[in-house]
């Protein structure tokens, strides 16, 4: 789901990251492994440190949405500390390092440290926003719009967070072709042609886990920064766009 490009909203010195960079149990991770079952009581809150990890919630029929997909330094799984669950199933997209905490012990903190309080109101306030915007772009963006403010969103996300140089036209993206549709909320079928459609006008080209940007100044014109490039509406002239 595409959302705001700043990420939790946290400060790289911020002190409810210390917390977990100070007394939070270090673990490496491997791709595919699962943090959080939806539903479940919350019993840790994750730092992650290096890697990536996915938030999706799914229907009976096995049909999921992405809600999230965090990068290094995101907090994750925050929502648990005051609903003491978190709905959506946790699991990693890449290997990595995390640093987890007991949610009692993140509790504490909160209550005990006005500087800790604020930090978690910040990053609630955040994801609120983020929330806000990915449902104005499920209802009011095309597929095509949508794709391209996620990938534009995830650059400066990597940029912000010190992952990547601002010159760089390259990051990586460990998401499936699957795991990228429920992103976006359209079939594989239908991404797949709006990836050929991105790649058609020159904007950007997606595989093999990594995103290489070729023209950015195109990439911007297909989000919904701006007005979406004449090339692409031309590309998916006579396809029936979803949304």
């Amino acid at each position: 789901m595409v959302g705001n490009e700043d990420g939790n909203g946290l400060e790289r010195h911020d002190p409810l990251r210390q917390l977990f960079l100070d007394g939070g149990e270090a673990r490496t991770v491997l791709r595919g492994e699962r943090l959080h079952l939806a539903g479940e009581p919350s019993a840790y809150v994750h730092l992650l440190v290096k890697g990536w990890v996915g938030r999706s919630r799914s229907t009976e029929a096995g049909d999921a949405a992405f809600t999230a997909v965090h990068i290094g330094g995101d907090i994750v799984g925050a929502d648990g500390l005051v609903n003491e669950r978190v709905d959506d199933d946790l699991f990693t997209l890449s290997g990595g390092v995390i640093r987890k905490l007991p949610a009692d012990v993140v509790r504490d903190a909160v209550a005990r440290d006005p500087a800790v309080a604020a930090s978690l109101l910040r990053l609630l306030a955040a994801e609120t926003g983020f929330l806000r915007e990915a449902l104005f772009a499920v209802g009011r963006l095309s597929s095509g719009e949508r794709l391209a403010t996620f990938l534009l969103q995830t650059f400066h996300r990597l940029v912000r967070a010190g992952l990547l140089s601002p010159d760089a036209r390259r990051f990586p993206l460990p998401l499936t072709q699957t795991q990228l549709a429920a992103v976006t909320g359209v079939t594989a079928v239908h991404l797949n042609r709006v990836l050929h459609m991105l790649r058609n006008v020159g904007c950007v080209e997606v595989g093999g886990g990594f995103v290489r940007i070729d023209d950015m100044a195109a990439l911007k014109r297909e989000t919904h920064a701006g007005p979406v490039g004449p090339k692409a509406r031309a590309a998916l002239n006579g396809t029936a766009e979803s949304r």
